[in-house]
């Protein structure tokens, strides 16, 4: 991944933006943000701006009601544990869950599970 100041996601969603999970990098902030978005509000965000994101990362999300974690190569960066969980779940995007902010990067492996 190159630093072109953009800014990338990759989203679980419903299909609209109003109920998504989101992992995001903002370029120019050099930050990685974790975003649990539920009837149309932030729920949970988590952020770290600690890693080179342009290089290699581990990175998962773990989300349930009332409980959501972010790790960076293992190490557990925050909890949020407060808010709903989104519904109806069905749709992996490499952006944002509207076409917007397109994920451009590399991936060895992506996966969801209940």
């Amino acid at each position: 991944m190159a630093n072109d100041g953009t800014t990338r996601s990759i989203s679980l969603s419903n299909g609209s933006t109003s109920e998504r999970i989101m992992i995001r990098y903002a370029a120019t902030e050099n930050a990685l943000y974790f975003y649990c978005i539920q009837d149309g509000n932030s729920r949970a965000i988590i952020t770290t701006s600690s890693y080179n994101l342009l290089e290699f990362n581990k990175i998962a999300a773990s989300y349930k009601q009332n409980d959501f974690k972010l790790y960076v190569n293992g190490v557990l960066i925050g909890t949020d544990n407060n808010g709903n969980v989104p519904s109806g779940l069905n749709q992996l995007n490499f952006n944002q869950g509207d076409g917007n902010q397109p994920f451009f990067g590399k991936t060895k492996a992506l996966a969801v599970w209940k």
